[in-house]
């Protein structure tokens, strides 16, 4: 089920699928910039964090996590950018960490 779920994200995001109705027809979702859908996935603001196992190692690693953001904001604020028009419209900025399955360069000394 998670492979066809993969399958469809990248026919979905190379136009080789439409998105659905129940996403076009909502004007509430600027459906022109969507570059990464995955059907199956509800649109829910919180979900149950015991149906993923994987939380509970982040919540564990979380004050690296935070220090490692921290070193990134502090030395190097440039590094963040938008990367769709509604970025640009909502000011919100990415830290893009891969793109095009390459690795973003950056000081790993941080």
């Amino acid at each position: 089920e998670d492979i066809k779920r993969v399958l469809g994200f990248i026919k979905y995001s190379t136009g080789k699928l439409p998105l659905p109705d129940s996403i076009v027809l909502d004007k509430w979702r600027p459906h022109e910039d969507i570059h990464a859908f995955m059907d199956g996935i509800p649109a829910e603001p919180f979900r149950d964090k015991t149906l993923y196992p994987f939380v509970a190692e982040l919540e564990a690693n979380y004050p690296a996590i935070r220090a490692e953001f921290a070193a990134l904001c502090a030395n190097a604020a440039d590094r963040f950018q938008s990367v769709t028009s509604m970025n640009y419209a909502s000011g919100w900025q990415t830290l893009v960490l891969y793109f095009n399955g390459h690795r973003s360069r950056f000081d790993h000394s941080l």
